[in-house]
């Protein structure tokens, strides 16, 4: 991902505004930049190497 733009919007929130008498939810946008790493390991001995159990 390399400063792209992107969108998102919700169906309810907080914060939503009315255009006369019709309830809206403003969308969000800006830039997409990643905002960290992350590196996970599996043990060779892990009981439940897909996860936790239902």
């Amino acid at each position: 991902m390399t400063e792209t733009e992107t969108e998102a919007n919700t169906e309810t929130t907080e914060t939503e505004t009315e255009i006369g008498t019709v309830p809206v939810v403003e969308p969000v946008t800006g830039p997409a930049r990643p905002s960290g790493t992350a590196q996970y390991l599996l043990d060779p001995d892990d009981p439940f190497p897909g996860g936790f159990l239902p």
